[in-house]
C-alpha cells in the first residue's frame, strides 16, 4: 500500500468517517499512523534477518516522561498519583516480563489550553513538536483532557511522525492497557486488525451475509487467514506475515472487539475468505477487546526489543541507568493525625518520617476517601509541608506516596484528621529556638503551646482586644513542650506575648471560643 493512498485515506477517514467508533472508546492512532509503524517493523525485521535476538535475564532501563498538562491557569491537572500508580501496572504487569523497565526521567507540569484541551489540533500539534524538539530523550507521555476535539471517545493516541504519546487523564490510573496499548505502537506494533480501521465488518458483510473479501475496500489492505500457513502474495512468505499487523502468532482480527459486548470470548459471526471461523485473541494489548486485553504475543516482545535496539532508537539508550534500592516502606505520619492533631488552623503542618530511598513524595488532600472532592497534590522532595487556609473545622483526608525513579509501587495509608475549630493569624516569631501556639480542641478547654529548644525564664502577657494585658506571668520554661492554660478565659479576641530576658518577643493572635 502507498503512502499517497494513505494520506488520501486518511482524509477520507476524517471526513466521512468522523471517528465515529470513539463513542466506545478507541485508540486515535490512526490507519495511515499505523501504516508507519508496521513499515518501522518491517525495517527492523529486515535488519535482524539471520540474526539472533539475544534474550537475557537483565532488565534493559528505558526513560519515560510524563508531562502533566493543564490550562493555562493551572487548573485540571492529572493527579500526580494517577501517574505513579500507572507506569507501576506498566512494569509490573506488562513490560518487565520481557525485559523492559520503564524509568521515570521526569514528571513535568504544562500549563497550555491548546494541549489541555485537544492535543490533536492544529495548535495543539504545534506546541508539542515545539516541546518535542529538545525531549527526544525518552518515551514522552502527555496527560491531557480531551484527546482528539472531533471525538471524545478517543482514549489515547502515539503520533509517529511527531513520536510521542498523548493519553486522557481519565485513562491514566492503575489499569494500564490504554496507554500499555499506545507504547505498543511507539516500539513499532500496529494494530492487530490493521487494515480495518474504519471499516465495520458486520456492516461490510451484511451481518455475515455476504462473503469476506480477499482485501479490505477502505485500506486496499490484504485480509489475513485464520490458516497460518496460507501463502501470501510474495515467494516464499506467508498471508499473516503480510496482512495485518504482520505477525503470524496474532489471530486473525478484523477489529471484533469494537462494539463486542459478549465478554471476554469471542463467539461472533465473522469468516475468512476461506469461511473459516474467525478466532481473535482477546487479551492482545493491540487489539479492541478493552475490557479484556492485558499482554503481548511473543512475536509482539520480540518486534519491541528490535525496536528498541535499532538505530532510531539510540536516544533511548545514551544514558547508562544505575537502578536505585527499591522504596518498600509507606511512611509514618507524624502530624496531623487523630493522636497528634493539627496545631493551628490557618498554617497547618503535615509531617511524616523520611522513607529510605524515596527520592520524591507526591503528597494528596482532598475532602473524600476518593481524593476527588476539593483535592490538592504536590510533588515534593522533603518529608513534610505546609498549607494555609484550609476551611475551618472540617474533615481532610492526606496520604503520602515515596517513590524514586524506579521504585514506585507503595500504596500507601490514608489518614483522616479534622481542622482546628479556632483561628490563629500569623505569628511573628523573633525568638530563636522557640515556637508557640494556641491548641484549643473545644469551648471552653484552651491552653498556649510553646516549643522552645533549651530552659530560659520568660513573660507570658494575655492582652486583649484593646491591647490591654489583663494578665502576665514569669514562667519556666523546660527543652521541649510547655503549656499556659486558658480556661480562665472568657470568649472573645486575644493577643500574646511571649518575652524573653533578652527582651526578644513571640507574638500572636487568636479567638477563644
Amino acid at each position: 500500500m502507498t503512502k499517497f493512498f494513505y494520506l488520501f485515506l486518511l482524509t477520507f477517514l476524517l471526513v466521512n468517517f468522523g471517528f465515529s467508533q470513539g463513542v466506545l472508546g478507541v485508540c486515535g492512532t490512526n490507519a495511515y499512523d499505523n501504516y508507519l509503524i508496521k513499515q518501522r517493523m518491517l525495517e527492523n525485521r529486515a535488519e535482524w534477518e539471520n540474526k539472533v535476538l539475544q534474550r537475557g535475564g537483565a532488565l534493559t532501563y528505558i526513560p519515560i516522561t510524563y508531562w502533566a498538562v493543564a490550562k493555562n491557569d493551572g487548573s485540571g491537572r492529572v493527579p500526580y498519583k494517577n501517574i505513579i500508580d500507572n507506569i507501576c501496572c506498566l512494569n509490573s504487569t506488562i513490560y518487565n516480563s520481557f525485559g523492559i523497565f520503564l524509568y521515570i526521567k521526569g514528571i513535568f507540569d504544562l500549563n497550555n489550553t491548546y494541549i489541555y484541551d485537544d492535543p490533536s489540533s492544529t495548535l495543539g500539534k504545534a506546541y508539542i513538536n515545539q516541546i518535542m524538539q529538545a525531549n527526544y530523550n525518552s518515551v514522552n507521555v502527555f496527560v491531557s483532557n480531551g484527546v482528539n476535539g472531533a471525538d471524545a471517545g478517543v482514549l489515547a493516541f502515539y503520533n509517529p511522525q511527531g513520536d510521542y504519546v498523548v493519553c486522557g487523564k481519565k485513562n491514566l490510573n492503575s489499569s494500564c492497557p490504554t496507554l500499555g496499548h499506545e507504547i505498543g505502537h511507539f516500539f513499532s506494533l500496529a494494530h492487530t486488525f490493521f487494515g480495518w480501521e474504519g471499516t465495520i465488518y458486520n456492516d461490510l458483510t451484511m451481518n455475515c451475509i455476504k462473503a469476506t473479501p480477499t482485501t479490505i475496500p477502505m485500506s486496499g489492505e490484504l485480509v489475513e487467514y485464520v490458516d497460518r500457513n496460507k501463502p501470501g502474495t510474495t515467494s516464499g512468505k506467508k498471508n499473516c506475515e503480510e496482512a495485518a499487523d504482520g505477525f503470524c502468532d496474532t489471530p486473525a482480527d478484523y477489529e471484533l472487539g469494537y462494539g463486542w459486548t459478549g465478554g471476554c470470548d469471542y463467539n461472533g459471526c465473522a469468516r475468512d475468505p476461506d469461511n473459516v471461523q474467525l478466532d481473535p485473541s482477546e487479551v492482545n494489548l493491540m487489539g479492541y477487546f478493552l475490557n479484556c486485553i492485558k499482554e503481548f504475543s511473543q512475536n509482539q516482545k520480540d518486534a519491541i526489543l528490535k525496536d528498541m535496539l535499532s538505530n532510531k532508537r539510540n536516544f533511548l539508550r545514551k544514558v547508562n541507568y544505575t537502578p536505585k534500592a527499591e522504596v518498600t516502606d509507606q511512611p509514618f505520619y507524624i502530624t496531623p493525625t487523630n493522636s497528634n492533631p493539627a496545631k493551628g488552623y490557618d498554617t497547618i503542618k503535615f509531617d511524616w518520617e523520611d522513607v529510605p530511598n524515596a527520592d520524591y513524595y507526591v503528597f494528596d488532600i482532598a475532602e473524600n476517601n476518593g481524593f476527588n472532592l476539593n483535592p490538592k497534590t504536590f510533588i515534593l522532595t522533603h518529608s513534610d509541608t505546609t498549607l494555609t487556609n484550609l476551611i475551618k473545622n472540617h474533615t481532610y483526608y492526606w496520604r503520602v506516596t515515596p517513590y524514586n525513579s524506579n521504585s514506585f509501587c507503595v500504596e500507601p495509608r490514608v489518614v483522616i484528621f479534622r481542622s482546628p475549630a479556632w483561628t490563629v493569624a500569623s505569628e511573628n516569631i523573633e525568638i530563636n529556638g522557640l515556637s508557640s501556639y494556641i491548641n484549643q480542641l473545644s469551648p471552653g478547654e484552651s491552653k498556649l503551646v510553646i516549643n522552645c529548644d533549651q530552659s530560659q525564664v520568660v513573660s507570658v502577657q494575655i492582652l486583649n482586644a484593646s491591647a490591654q494585658i489583663i494578665e502576665s506571668h514569669k514562667i519556666q520554661l523546660n527543652n521541649g513542650e510547655n503549656n499556659v492554660n486558658l480556661d480562665q478565659l472568657i470568649p472573645g479576641f486575644y493577643l500574646y506575648r511571649i518575652i524573653n530576658e533578652s527582651r526578644n518577643e513571640n507574638v500572636g493572635k487568636f479567638v477563644k471560643l
